[in-house]
Parts: C-alpha cells; sequence; structure tokens
C-alpha cells in the first residue's frame, strides 16, 4: 500500500555529524551577522537570525531520518510570503533594475536561510546553506562602509574550510575510496581552495551596491554645532574664523585654501593625503562644493548674495538657479551619492551636477544664487548626508548644437564678467579656437594648447606683485596647478562671450573594491571651469583631469579596480617593501606551480605503481557505481564482487577471488586469468556504454 504524501518517509542519508553541522550553524550566523552588522535589516529579520536560525539547525538534526511532507509545504509556504515581502519593498522604495536590490535582497536571504535550516537532514543540505551563507556574505561585504567586513570575510572562511573538511571526513566515515587514502594536509587543501575560489568570484561577481534608495541610507550628524552666521560660511580646516581669511600657519594638513569666501591665485601650499571623507556613488563623478563668477586678475569671489533658507520634511529640494536648463527634465537619471565625512572641513554639501534632493538630519540648508548648499551646523567627522543628483545623458553632438555664441540667454550674463585682461591673453584665446566651429570645439581647442604649452606643477612659481595670475601662467610661468589652469581657461571663453565659472571640489578619489566607497583625500581638492550651454546647462571642462561627460554608466561589479587598487597600495609603501612583496608574490606562485606539478607527478608515479589487483577492483567499483551499487567500507573486495555477480553482473564472483589470490594470498596469477578478467571488464564496460 501507497504511504499518503503526508505521511513522514525514512532519509536515505541522513547526517548525523554534529561537529559538521556546528560548523555548518556558525559559519552561516558569521555571514547573517555580516549582514546584520549593517544596520540594514529589521528587528524581526534579526530576531529571525540570531535565535530562529540556531533553533532550526537544532529541529532539522533532530528531524533528520524522517522526510516531512508537511514540513515541505511550509517551508513552501514561507518562501512564498518572503518573496511577497521583497516584492513589496522592491515596489515602495522604486527600484527599477536588478542591480539596485541588494537591501531588500539581503534580507530575503536570511529568511530564506532560516526556512531552509528547518530542514536539513542530509550532508547535500548542509553544503547548501554553506554556498547561500557566502552568498550573504557577498552581499554583506557589497553593502559594507567600511572595512569591518573584513573580520567577517576571515571569520567565514575559517568556518568554511572546517565545515568542508568535517563533510569530507563525514564523507569517508560512510565510503571509503578503493585503496585511496588521503594526507589531512590534502584534506585541508582542497576545502581551502575551494572556499577561497568561491569568495573570490563571488567577490568578482557581485554586482556593486547602488543606492537608489536613499532611505536606506540615513543621514547623521556626530555633533550637532550651530554656526554663528546662518547660511555664512565655515571652514574649521583653515583656522582662524573658518572663512580663509585667517594665517595659512593655523591651516590644518588637510585644509584647502579654495574653500573659503574667495580664491586667492597667489596662495600656494596644497593638502596632504589625509582620507576627508569617503562616498558612496555608483560611479566616480566630480563632487562640487561651490562656485566663484567674479574675477579681479588674482582673486576669485561670488556675488551670489545672501543665502536663502530652504528646507524640507523628508528632504530638501534645492530652488532651481540660473542655467539649470534640464531641470525636471523626465529623461534624467537618479544618481544618489551618499556622503562620510571623516575630517571637519566647509560647511558644503558636495555633490555631482545637478544636485536634486538632499537627505540632511537638520532637514534645512541655505541655497545660494549659483546653488551653492551650506549647512547651518559644522560637518564633525562621523557626519553623514546623501544627495540625489538630477543628470542627464549628454554627448558631444548635443553640446555642438546647443551653441551659446548663437543664442541669447539671461540670467547667465554676470559669467561673462571680466576686468581689464591683458591684450596677449585675448588675442590668444582669439587664435586658438579662430578654426573651431563651435563652443565645444572652442574649450577643446584651448584645453589642448593649454595641455601642449603648459605644464601642471604643483610647486608653481609664486605670483609676483601685481601681475595678472592669468597673463604670467600663460606667458611667464607657464607652469602651475588646478587654479591657475582652471582660471586661465574661464578667463579665455569668457573672452569669446562663452559664458563660464569656476567651480570648487573634489575629484573623485580613489574606489575601494572592499567598501565599494571612494576614497576622497585631501590633495583631492580641485577646481575646475564649468561652461554654460543653452538648453543643457552647465557642463564641466578641465585641461588637467578629464572630466567625463555623463553617460549613465556604473560600476558594474564590487570587484571593479581590485587590481589597480592592490598595486595602487604596493606603489603606496616603502620601495623595498613593495620590491619584497613582488619578490614573495612571484616567489608564492612559483612554489604552488611547482608544488601542483609535483603533486601531479606524484599522483602519476603512485598509479603507475598501483598493483593489479587494486587497479583492477578499482574498475569493478566504479562499473558497480555506474549501477548504483556502491561499495560500503565494510564490504570486502569478495564481498562486494559478490554482490556485483547477483546484481547481474556474470563472472564477477570469480574476478573477485582473483583479486583476493592476488592481494592477500601471496600467490602469483596465471596470465589466461588476468586475460580473462580483462575481457570481463570490457564486456561489462561495453555494455556500460550501450
Amino acid at each position: 500500500m501507497n504511504t499518503p504524501f503526508w505521511r513522514s518517509a525514512p532519509v536515505a542519508d541522513p547526517e548525523s555529524s554534529k561537529p559538521l553541522r556546528s560548523a555548518v550553524l556558525a559559519t552561516v550566523l558569521i555571514a547573517a551577522i555580516g549582514i546584520i552588522n549593517e544596520g540594514l535589516v529589521g528587528p524581526a529579520t534579526i530576531g529571525v537570525s540570531l535565535i530562529g536560525i540556531p533553533l532550526a539547525f537544532w529541529w532539522s538534526y533532530h528531524r533528520r531520518h524522517r522526510e516531512s511532507a508537511m514540513l515541505k509545504l511550509g517551508i513552501a509556504v514561507g518562501l512564498v510570503v518572503a518573496l511577497a515581502g521583497f516584492v513589496g519593498q522592491i515596489r515602495a522604495a522604486q527600484i527599477v533594475s536588478a542591480i539596485d536590490v541588494q537591501i531588500p535582497l539581503a534580507e530575503l536571504f536570511l529568511w530564506v536561510q532560516f526556512l531552509h535550516s528547518l530542514h536539513l537532514p542530509a550532508r547535500r543540505d548542509l553544503m547548501f546553506s554553506l554556498a547561500s551563507s557566502l552568498v550573504m556574505l557577498a552581499v554583506a561585504s557589497v553593502l559594507s562602509v567600511g572595512m569591518g567586513v573584513g573580520v567577517f570575510i576571515v571569520l567565514w572562511a575559517a568556518g568554511g574550510i572546517s565545515s568542508l573538511y568535517m563533510a569530507y571526513m563525514s564523507r569517508l566515515q560512510t565510503a571509503v575510496p578503493l585503496g585511496e587514502t588521503s594526507s589531512n594536509a590534502r584534506s585541508v587543501a582542497g576545502p581551502a581552495g575551494a572556499v577561497l575560489a568561491c569568495a573570490a568570484a563571488a567577490f568578482l561577481l557581485m554586482p556593486a551596491a547602488r543606492t537608489l534608495n536613499p532611505i536606506a541610507f540615513p543621514a547623521e550628524l556626530s555633533i550637532i554645532s550651530s554656526l554663528m552666521q546662518p547660511g555664512g560660511f565655515s571652514n574649521p580646516s583653515l583656522g582662524g574664523s573658518g572663512d580663509g581669511s585667517g594665517d595659512l600657519f593655523d591651516r590644518a594638513s588637510f585644509g584647502y585654501f579654495g574653500f573659503a569666501d574667495s580664491l586667492d591665485t597667489s596662495l600656494r601650499g596644497r593638502p596632504d593625503d589625509t582620507l576627508v571623507m569617503r562616498v558612496r556613488a555608483p560611479a566616480p563623478a566630480f563632487w562640487r562644493g561651490q562656485t566663484f563668477d567674479v574675477w579681479d586678475g588674482r582673486t576669485w569671489t561670488s556675488s551670489n548674495g545672501d543665502a536663502v533658507p530652504i528646507s524640507g520634511d523628508g528632504s530638501i529640494r534645492p530652488l532651481t538657479t540660473a542655467g539649470d536648463d534640464l531641470a525636471g527634465w523626465p529623461g534624467s537619471d537618479r544618481f544618489v551619492q551618499t556622503f562620510y565625512i571623516e575630517r571637519p572641513g566647509p560647511n558644503l554639501i558636495f555633490g555631482a551636477y545637478r544636485i536634486d534632493d538632499v537627505f540632511f538630519t537638520e532637514r534645512s540648508l541655505f541655497e545660494l544664487e549659483d546653488g551653492t548648499l551650506r549647512t547651518g551646523v559644522n560637518l564633525g567627522r562621523g557626519s553623514i548626508y546623501t544627495v540625489v543628483s538630477e543628470m542627464a545623458r549628454v554627448d558631444e553632438d548635443m553640446l555642438r548644437s546647443a551653441d551659446p555664441l548663437r543664442l541669447s540667454y539671461s540670467g547667465v550674463d554676470r559669467y561673462l564678467q571680466l576686468p581689464n585682461v591683458p591684450d596677449r591673453v585675448l588675442e590668444l584665446a582669439r587664435n586658438v579656437t579662430a578654426a573651431a566651429p563651435t563652443t565645444y570645439d572652442k574649450i577643446l581647442a584651448l584645453e589642448s594648447w593649454m595641455s601642449e604649452n603648459t605644464t601642471y606643477n604643483l610647486d608653481a612659481p609664486p605670483l609676483t606683485p601685481g601681475a595678472d595670475a592669468v597673463d604670467q601662467f600663460l606667458f611667464v610661468d607657464k607652469q602651475g596647478f588646478c587654479e591657475q589652469i582652471g582660471s586661465s581657461l574661464v578667463v579665455m571663453l569668457r573672452s569669446l562671450g562663452i559664458p563660464a565659472r569656476l567651480v570648487i571640489g573634489y575629484t573623485p578619489g580613489e574606489r575601494n573594491p572592499f567598501t565599494g566607497l571612494y576614497d576622497v583625500k585631501a590633495s583631492d581638492a580641485h577646481s575646475w571651469a564649468e561652461v554654460y550651454f543653452p538648453g543643457v546647462g552647465w557642463q564641466g571642462f578641465d585641461p588637467t583631469a578629464r572630466v567625463p561627460l555623463y553617460d549613465g554608466g556604473s560600476n558594474s561589479r564590487a570587484g571593479s579596480g581590485l587590481l589597480d587598487y592592490l598595486a595602487g597600495r604596493i606603489d603606496s609603501l616603502p620601495s623595498y617593501v613593495g620590491r619584497s612583496l613582488r619578490v614573495a608574490g612571484l616567489g608564492a606562485v612559483v612554489v604552488v606551480l611547482g608544488l601542483l606539478g609535483w603533486s601531479t607527478g606524484a599522483e602519476r608515479r603512485r598509479a603507475r605503481r598501483r598493483s593489479w589487483a587494486d587497479k583492477t577492483l578499482a574498475a569493478f567499483e566504479d562499473i558497480g557505481a555506474h549501477r548504483g551499487l556502491i561499495r560500503p567500507p565494510s564490504d570486502t573486495p569478495l564481498e562486494y564482487l559478490e554482490s556485483l555477480e547477483q546484481a547481474g553482473m556474470a563472472g564477477a564472483r570469480r574476478a573477485g577471488e582473483l583479486i583476493t589470490v592476488a592481494a592477500y594470498g601471496g600467490g602469483e596469477i596465471e596470465e589466461a586469468d588476468i586475460r580473462e578478467v580483462s575481457e570481463l571488464l570490457a564486456a561489462h564496460r561495453t555494455g556500460r556504454r550501450r
């Protein structure tokens, strides 16, 4: 009589190893805590992970001998509910891309892990749990904002290797391969290699985290310290009053004189390599802070006037300013960036152009006429804010079509202002761009000329008293850094009737593939030119560092740039340390290749030394395994071949007798007997192929 489907049935190969189950449980919990540590899952999911999963492991161990259809049905229902919750989260967050689902996916994985843990009767089920924990760890690594996840990676690797080793040993206790023994070193090396290979593959193939859902990245202020003048400028890293008027000797090593009320191009001295902030973003961009529009030949200032307070309940939406021609354009992309402040700096909100939304703890900001955003509080170390930029995809054809020289415009006239510019500067701009048909081509021509005729040098000569900074850079010194180069481009463009302004901010910094964040150093502080194109808006240009036109691209993999990052770390070390590491790395490769070659050769030598009895028994075991008759560890060769004969393999018992004599009897086997067994094997192999 058939058993009703709801009745329990025996499990064919239950796994009873408590050490193995304990190792897998520990590994799974390490990955789960790695996700929880990122602070992105709710209390219910945390409880299910830390309490539910261990209880589920305990339950499945005591139920390992029986298959329960009702339990499987309950798990299936639970999976459907978890999936429905996952879909609901996606809809609520308006996620539209497959690579934007890491956060709700992390919660889904934890719930699936819990449900799966309720039914782990066999070793293969435990191995599935181990594999799924690797995926959870990969998700935690992608979502991490620091190197703290490295601790979980190391612990997980140790747990994974231990689990695989115990699984291997458990397998040996239930099925011993023919005549083979493995050393402990090989038993560990195999699982270790498998774990490292899987972890590396997951890291390199995992989609990079995107920040389309800004709700998932809350804003924080480490210390709320209001400024004396609401809407005013403050930069504690410059010393003094913080507006740039203080003594240069009071400036912190990471303070940049460009983040001030004015930019004096006669100043020299660049900030050091101190990490000032980290940025989570889907792609590199220039992080704009503020602009200057008034030039007097040596110093940039702003005519922006008084700052206007702006506020919002959930987020703060800046006002549309002159030149924001594509504001609200439906074809724009949402480019979400979260800034993690590492050093106290200017009270500026940084972001790629054009900022459309700001998530800031204080719920209020101050905006200048050019769109510059200031906070009313100091931004100390540990402060976090999220910016959503409205990025329009722009190409060269669009810029050539949107030529400001062919159209009238209003509201941006002040970006044409110039003092008395030396005649040779004006003449140079006209001559260089004479053959350029459009504004875009004129910009490229000027950038190309400066690239060929001037030199980037952080130790540029001091600006002589009374000299025009642009004139001295272009015709006297012919060397300088971003302030001189950017100013020269803006001045020459304005002399041609092209609206332009100087922007102060940071270059993208270096992407850390282990955190997915761009590490921005003080030395990444930068100034560059922005040019207005009617119908398109402001576009950045820089002869010293290419400002890419936004094309919607993003980092596709979490491990993007890994090799370059590691190479950069080696290059930053003292030369003797770098050389030692390279030699050690090369030596390690040689040793590994040598060991692989030696191991392969040893394997072949062992195979050649195997006796006729060993090789023949192995051949029968191979045929038997393909027929579903695996040799039990307790069976002697004769007992096993008798079972094969009973299963229909005629002549197997006779072969078993000969193998026993050859292996244990100490007698010689006749050539005729060997030929008889070989023909028997050939016949059964032929039958197997058929």
